[in-house]
């Protein structure tokens, strides 16, 4: 769920129970503490949630045992509302507890609600089994409420229970007609990668709610996993449109042109990005705590090198008292041209008297534009700006040497700058990153260490090589030109032992160039070695080895297990990567997980290993098959 759709969701959860509690709270004996928890709601309903979080927790941990049960449920809302997920399940699991001991009315009113929040914290937090646990308990709480269904079916679809996801998101349309269920059978098509259906059903959400921003984002996705650039931006540019203060869809639009390589379009959409996090400032962020400005946190600038501190109060900007004013006015006022000055009159905690503090304004760049900055430098690169690049690497390396995009950037510009142990560093904790992992082999290699190059190279998955991504494939192009002579040496090795009569030793060596070998020279190898093969049958039986793992792999099949039969079949191949049958049955393999792209490799090097094989028509048009698949899925 969106960031904007939860917090929406949310404030309408909060205002419903706040209605209702409040008959409630007036006939109790709580009214000692129901200052105290008005005034928390009334911050939550703010946007203040750290306060909220403060002011529940006193609550929570010092309140009335009668109390606690509420408590604990505004402080997990509250922590889920600041993005704080684990916290947030802690505290509702607290209040879960103390059912017993609140006032029965309450506990009828809000328990659904207790689960619906949890079931939702578990969501955000990854943890879907749970997730799927407390959404049933709201349900058979509040059986009549069409959106725990709904919820309850996107959380099906994260355990791969699709079925019944279905049958969720069925039933809340019936309870709550509406786009729910189109976008519940949205996300269960992608998750099936039925994208086409994918699609359709996000557009029927979106006819019945345009204005919903994570709608077309939902849209841009599945297109995107189409490779449908076009589609993905037009969606993703909707998005955007919508909602013109996220600096998310900005990048995801940059990254879209990229993988494009339109780069200019991409770097004018991370220009967008940047410009939306960075502002001119003194990096404060103020809060309100029981009427009066304070300085909530300090981000790195100006007043943190002045000296202020977190819980300092804001009594007067330039000799303006701040008394009521709200968050906007003195966001306003402490922003302006960069270089010009603010004086701030401060009130220390423990101080008797209030000083003040003249700061120059600067720009102030937070830390989570590193993303921007490094994506935007490896743009850069793409379109030859060396300066460029490497301003925006070393800023985005600056703000979060922890983030993929700024390590990628340093390493990138490390590498061309002939700092390969550096990029090497950068990249190697990188380790399920395609284009990381083609760097730094391609430092390795520049380095002078073939052979760890090439190790980083062949383990790469073959459908990440294959990728219609741009700037990965620059990269890969780049690698095997660097490698380009040991290809050659091997193959000189490889002629030389065919013409001594050593046929397995020539084998080896063509193997070894064929993992780092460029889709023609790969193809000229196989050509050759069938010719090997017809003129030495007993070197085409399978290796005891492989057959062990072609076997593994012909049970999985059999079980309709088509994707770890797969990952059988690729180990089998990497011990015999000349068995044509092993080829011939993983571009099957390939056709019925829809993998068209792998399946039409694959079976064209069946073809190039046994030319003459009596199958060749059939695998032929099996080819012509997968080529149309492809054309009416928009990946051509």
């Amino acid at each position: 769920m969106s960031c904007r759709e939860k917090k929406s969701m949310a404030r309408s959860r909060l205002l419903v129970a706040v209605v209702l509690l409040g008959v409630i709270w007036a006939s109790t004996d709580l009214a000692a503490q129901e200052n105290q928890q008005a005034k928390g709601r009334a911050v939550i309903k703010s946007g203040d949630y750290e306060q909220a979080i403060a002011i529940f927790k006193e609550l929570a941990l010092n309140g009335k045992v009668k109390e606690q049960f509420y408590n604990y449920y505004q402080l997990g809302n509250s922590y889920y509302l600041n993005g704080q997920y684990p916290e947030a399940i802690a505290a509702i699991n607290e209040s879960l507890k103390h059912t017993a001991t609140a006032p029965s009315g309450i506990v009828n009113m809000i328990l659904h609600r207790c689960y619906d929040w949890l079931g939702a914290a578990y969501y955000q937090n990854g943890s879907y089994p749970e997730a799927v646990t407390s959404y049933k308990k709201a349900i058979e709480l509040d059986p009549k409420n069409g959106q725990y269904y709904s919820w309850l079916g996107r959380s099906l679809i994260h355990v791969k229970q699709y079925d019944d996801a279905l049958a969720a998101a069925k039933r809340g349309n019936e309870l709550q007609p509406g786009f729910y269920t189109d976008m519940v059978l949205g996300e269960l098509h992608a998750a099936r990668k039925q994208f086409d259906e994918a699609i359709a059903a996000y557009r029927r959400a979106i006819e019945n709610n345009p204005k919903r921003w994570d709608l077309h984002l939902q849209l841009g996705q599945a297109f995107l996993a189409k490779n449908d650039y076009d589609g993905a931006i037009g969606a993703y540019t909707k998005a955007a449109e919508l909602a013109p203060n996220d600096p998310g869809l900005p990048y995801g639009l940059g990254v879209i042109y990229s993988l494009a390589g339109k780069f200019d379009e991409a770097i004018a959409s991370l220009d967008k990005a940047v410009g939306m996090v960075t502002f001119v400032g003194i990096g404060i962020e103020p809060g309100i705590e029981n009427g009066q400005l304070v300085l909530k946190r300090l981000l790195e600038g100006p007043a943190k090198e002045a000296g202020l501190e977190a819980g300092d109060r804001l009594v007067k900007i330039d000799g303006q008292s701040t008394k009521g004013w709200d968050l906007k006015k003195t966001s306003q006022s402490l922003r302006g041209e960069e270089n010009t000055q603010v004086v701030l009159r401060i009130q220390r905690q423990g101080e008797a008297k209030p000083f003040e503090k003249t700061i120059t304004r600067k720009l102030i760049i937070p830390k989570a534009a590193a993303l921007y900055y490094g994506f935007r430098s490896l743009c850069a690169r793409e379109k030859g700006n060396r300066e460029g690049a490497v301003k925006d690497a070393g800023l985005a390396y600056s703000l979060d040497p922890d983030n993929v995009d700024a390590r990628e950037a340093l390493a990138t510009v490390s590498l061309d700058g002939g700092k390969y142990e550096e990029a090497i560093k950068l990249l190697s904790p990188l380790k399920d990153n395609p284009f990381a992992r083609i760097l730094e082999a391609t430092a390795f290699a520049k380095q002078g260490d073939v052979k760890r190059a090439v190790e980083i190279y062949a383990d790469i998955p073959e459908e990440e090589l294959l990728a219609d991504r741009v700037m990965r494939q620059n990269a890969r192009k780049a690698l095997l030109q660097t490698l380009g002579g040991y290809v050659q040496e091997r193959l000189d090795q490889a002629r030389a032992s065919e013409s001594a009569g050593r046929f397995l030793e020539a084998l080896a060596e063509y193997a070894e160039a064929l993992k780092i070998a460029d889709d023609t020279t790969a193809g000229l190898i196989r050509q050759r070695v069938a010719l090997t093969l017809k003129s030495n049958p007993y070197l085409t039986e399978l290796p005891e080895e492989a057959r062990k793992y072609a076997l593994r792999g012909d049970i999985l099949i059999k079980e309709g297990g088509f994707a770890g039969a797969l990952a059988e079949y690729r180990t089998a191949l990497k011990i015999a990567p000349f068995n044509a049958k092993l080829h011939s049955d993983t571009a099957l393999i390939h056709g019925q997980l829809k993998n068209y792209r792998e399946a039409i490799k694959s079976m064209t090097i069946y073809l190039q290993l046994s030319p003459d094989a009596p199958n060749a028509r059939a695998a032929k048009d099996e080819i012509y098959k997968w080529e149309f698949s492809l054309e009416k899925e928009g990946k051509k």
